[in-house]
């Protein structure tokens, strides 16, 4: 006992949670989540599903789910969010199809063709929300919901894709692509994790929460 209250022992709980995060939160947070909780929290279970951001702020608050990880730029008042990282863009091409020095001008980048990673086909995200305050569009000639693939797409074609940094950790194996920089002032983004409020004090979850917080940071 401490302060009269009984001390949280992660190692005794017996609990499912539910957490909803696209493909690219599954390869950057799930394995190391998964890895601490068998050897401190073995009986907890993961139920992990992928949906919209707003779809998933649907599901906070009507109780479908216990956690999500997403953008959440703007959220309702009953929804908590705490930053996990913050990262930038980087783009992807066949190396065959750019400057061996360097990358490509704004102009020499829009007339390419783009690959979008978005659970919606028409979704309206932060690159093509820069482009527009510069007056600009992309051409999309294949969107998909699917972060994983994503780059397996580009080789052998004049493709490009551009996505988040941590997003291309894993493709050393792609030796005939090139990572460069974005040729538009592309702001940093901050991934959270969000929960409705009525979980503030729930011990479990508080637990949880802080230990995706830890396996969020790179390695």
């Amino acid at each position: 006992m401490l302060g009269g209250k009984m001390q949280f022992d992660p190692n005794q709980i017996k609990r499912r949670f539910r957490l909803a995060m696209s493909d690219y939160a599954t390869r950057l947070v799930l394995p190391r989540l998964v890895k601490h909780l068998r050897e401190f929290a073995p009986g907890i279970d993961l139920a992990v599903s992928q949906a919209s951001r707003d779809a998933m702020l649907v599901q906070l608050i009507a109780g479908e789910l216990d956690l999500a990880l997403g953008l959440f730029p703007e959220v309702p008042e009953s929804i908590k969010v705490q930053p996990l990282f913050s990262e930038g863009y980087i783009c992807l091409a066949d190396k065959k199809t750019i400057p061996d020095e360097g990358g490509l001008s704004l102009d020499d980048w829009l007339k390419r063709p783009h690959v979008l990673v978005a659970l919606r086909p028409d979704s309206n995200d932060e690159i093509e929300r820069a482009l527009a305050l510069i007056g600009k569009q992309r051409r999309i000639a294949v969107a998909l919901p699917h972060w994983g693939v994503a780059a397996d797409l580009i080789p052998d074609t004049d493709l490009i894709l551009t996505v988040a940094t941590r997003g291309v950790e894993h493709l050393k194996q792609f030796y005939n692509l090139r990572q460069f920089s974005p040729p538009l002032e592309l702001a940093q983004f901050t991934y959270k994790q969000g929960w409705h409020s009525r979980q503030d004090n729930d011990p479990a979850h508080e637990w949880l929460r802080q230990t995706v917080v830890d396996c969020s940071q790179p390695m």
